[in-house]
């Protein structure tokens, strides 16, 4: 199951590191990203799952010469995909263009991405909801992909 997560969340970072390349603003930092309501810091170890996704997103945005800076967080148990999707599209602010491109859902996984930027300082958001069967939990990715 996990490997089917990651094979379907590749795709994703391949696009949204083809997006790095369109887009001027000064570059965001991870920090500065707004946190979903009731999100929660995860602990090294508390989802296996999440730390192999997160794993493998730095490992691809490292082969394609672009950083992937991650925070990983555990969410309420009736947090719903929708209102992820929902708050994250009224808080990152109006140089964020949802890119339907970086949009996947599927059972266990869903991700929506954003980008901004111009030729000096591209970056991208994804944020990915994924629920860890393992550790009995949901948990929340946000990346920040920039060039």
């Amino acid at each position: 199951m996990m490997r089917n997560h990651l094979k379907l969340f590749l795709p994703m970072l391949v696009l949204a590191l083809a997006a790095l390349a369109c887009g001027g603003s000064a570059p965001v930092t991870l920090e500065s990203l707004p946190k979903f309501d009731g999100a929660v810091a995860l602990e090294d170890g508390q989802s296996t799952v999440a730390e192999a996704v997160v794993e493998a997103l730095q490992q691809t945005a490292g082969q394609e010469g672009v950083t992937a800076e991650t925070l990983v967080y555990g969410v309420p148990a009736e947090t719903t995909w929708d209102a992820i999707q929902t708050y994250y599209a009224n808080n990152l602010g109006s140089d964020w263009t949802e890119d339907n491109e970086l949009k996947q859902e599927s059972e266990g996984f869903n991700t929506v991405g954003w980008t901004r930027g111009g030729l000096a300082s591209e970056q991208a958001v994804i944020v990915a909801y994924v629920d860890d069967p393992l550790a009995g939990q949901s948990f929340l990715i946000v990346v920040l992909f920039s060039e």
